[in-house]
């Protein structure tokens, strides 16, 4: 997303705090009251149509976003109007004050400018939606040149990018389901670089192997717990307390998620609400559990969740899992891909009763934009690891 598509601003790179930083706006006002913000555009950007970036794109690709009606439609879905006016100035007005407006953009999961011409060339009747999995519209320094869905995504150099130009002309993206596969594939030679996708416990080897480097990036991520009071087992906050009391965060964490990581005092990301202020005082007392277990009726079950394709995540899953054994309660480590997920807020009762997530981020910096989700307590505050081999010069960037 983030080599194909460029938003109007984005997260500074490698630092530890949350600031916004240019890209394809250069400077942005907003006003006392946070209802209207003005973006003066970068001159000479063009989409990989050709189409020229101007105001005019701004206002398509906020209106697309909330048309899609998913996905990170709730970010311009406040927008009421777009002033374009003036080609080289886009006014963005609200329906109400938010001072979460920028982090609505600068995340890597927010509104990314795409090209008017090439939208209403492909619309459709989803508003693209089609077009664009085997497709892009942006402006990015690459363009998507080939797409085997769920296989393979290649990515080749856009010619006409206005920014700095990458060494590497054409970037392949393959798909791997298991993260042993993509181990032995990087060991092999026959990938380059991986960002954050090998289990915590497995990146030892590489910190101390002469074949490879390995950056350690700042990242907005906590290892979360959620517990869903919609199923049986958790549905007195008393089952849910004496869950979260019996997580030995101490030894979870290291065993787990390696030194790269440290046991979280708040549902927030490290630094995002300064002075400690959201520090949440769940200690570890496995004893009140022991006791809440022992009035439960024989054969109690419980169905602890992971995100498929998060090993962290599954491995935690199954060491509290095999921990609700020796209470006599029936637990169960599954996985669940994301889309899936995602579906439980249609009906939280087809979620499992605790959910593990080895690497969860908020959909941007402000601690609005975590805080609005309830039911959670953080493990861990973790830094995201990519490990590249040293026979391929690679950049990488925070996500």
């Amino acid at each position: 997303m983030l080599n194909t598509y460029e938003g109007l601003v984005q997260y500074e790179d490698n630092v530890d705090t949350v600031k916004i930083a240019p890209r394809l706006a250069t400077t942005w006002e907003v006003s006392a009251d946070k209802k209207v913000y003005t973006f003066h555009l970068r001159e000479g950007v063009k989409f990989h149509d050709g189409t020229a970036f101007t105001s005019a794109a701004v206002k398509t690709s906020l209106q697309r976003r909330t048309d899609v009606k998913g996905g990170a439609a709730y970010m311009t879905a406040g927008v009421q109007s777009v002033d374009t006016t003036d080609p080289a100035t886009a006014v963005v007005t609200l329906k109400e004050g938010n001072a979460a407006f920028l982090d609505y953009l600068a995340s890597p999961f927010g509104p990314k400018m795409i090209s008017p011409d090439a939208l209403a060339k492909n619309k459709g009747s989803d508003n693209a939606q089609t077009y664009l999995t085997t497709h892009d519209i942006g402006s990015g320094p690459y363009e998507l040149s080939a797409v085997q869905t769920g296989t393979k995504y290649s990515l080749t150099q856009f010619a006409g990018y206005w920014g700095t130009k990458s060494p590497f002309t054409k970037v392949e993206l393959p798909v791997y389901n298991d993260s042993s596969a993509l181990e032995l594939a990087f060991d092999k030679g026959d990938v380059s670089a991986i960002v954050a996708a090998l289990p915590s416990s497995d990146l030892k080897k590489y910190e101390s192997s002469g074949a490879v480097d390995s950056y350690l990036l700042p990242t907005l991520q906590s290892a979360l717990v959620t517990l869903n009071p919609s199923g049986t087992f958790f549905k007195t906050a008393e089952a849910r307390l004496a869950f979260l009391q019996s997580l030995d965060r101490e030894k979870l964490i290291p065993q787990v998620l390696g030194n790269r990581s440290e046991v979280a005092t708040t549902l927030y990301a490290k630094g995002m609400i300064p002075g400690g202020a959201d520090k949440q005082e769940i200690n570890y007392k496995p004893e009140v559990l022991k006791a809440y277990a022992a009035t439960l009726p024989a054969g109690s079950t419980m169905t602890i969740g992971y995100a498929t394709g998060n090993p962290n995540a599954q491995q935690l899953a199954t060491i509290v899992a095999a921990q609700m054994a020796t209470l006599n309660i029936k637990a169960t480590a599954q996985g669940y891909p994301t889309a899936q997920v995602f579906d439980w807020v249609n009906d939280p009762a087809k979620g499992p009763d605790a959910f593990f997530d080895g690497n969860n981020g908020p959909d941007g910096g402000n601690p609005y934009m975590w805080g609005t989700s309830s039911g959670t307590s953080p493990a861990a505050s973790t830094t995201s690891a990519a490990t590249t081999r040293r026979s391929t010069p690679t950049s990488t960037r925070p996500s």
